[in-house]
């Protein structure tokens, strides 16, 4: 159980996940020389904020409490690293947000292939010759129209159903509240 490994804070009901850095910089990717607002988070933080997230259930928000050992407290670096840490889950939830985008348009384009490879089929049937080519050729399209027919359902449901769950799991570490403790 999640309650086990995490805090919970008793005011806000929210999950506690806890890092020790021993400065602002360490929040930061070190190879990233952009401004503080569009650096990119360090990758190894990330994976933990991830992994902690997965652990806990997806109804539960966070709460993200960033102990800073070395540096004094600095209410600049703070309202940065807020503001680049907003900045870097919401580039990931637009990015997911296009592709579930394009597995959905992508679905509706497969099922008016496969129903009107069905269609044609259900057309062509009636009135054709009993000979070998045309029960191929009709066959292939009654087959193609059922596979092309389940790829959109795969996508719809299947493909996006994960794209969707990572989505709002990024939403929910966007969303959650950063604290700064000093030692």
């Amino acid at each position: 159980m999640y309650e086990s490994a995490y805090k919970v804070n008793k005011e806000t009901g929210r999950c506690v996940i806890e890092l020790a850095l021993d400065g602002y910089h360490d929040f930061f990717h070190e190879w990233d020389n952009a401004s503080y607002k569009r650096r990119d988070l360090h990758p190894e933080l990330t994976g933990f904020l991830d992994m902690c997230s997965e652990d806990i259930p997806l109804k539960k928000e966070l709460e993200i409490r960033i102990e800073i050992g070395k540096e004094p407290k600095d209410d600049r670096m703070e309202a940065q690293i807020r503001q680049s840490f907003e900045n870097y889950y919401s580039f990931f939830i637009k990015q997911k947000k296009k592709k579930i985008k394009r597995n959905f348009r992508s679905s509706a384009m497969l099922s008016i292939v496969g129903i009107t490879f069905i269609f044609l089929y259900s057309l062509l049937s009636i009135n054709m010759p009993n000979e070998i080519w045309v029960d191929v050729l009709l066959k292939g399209l009654y087959i193609g129209g059922y596979v092309f027919f389940w790829e959109a359902l795969y996508n719809g449901y299947f493909g996006s159903k994960e794209l969707i769950y990572r989505n709002k799991e990024l939403a929910r570490l966007r969303r959650a509240d950063l604290q700064f403790i000093y030692a």
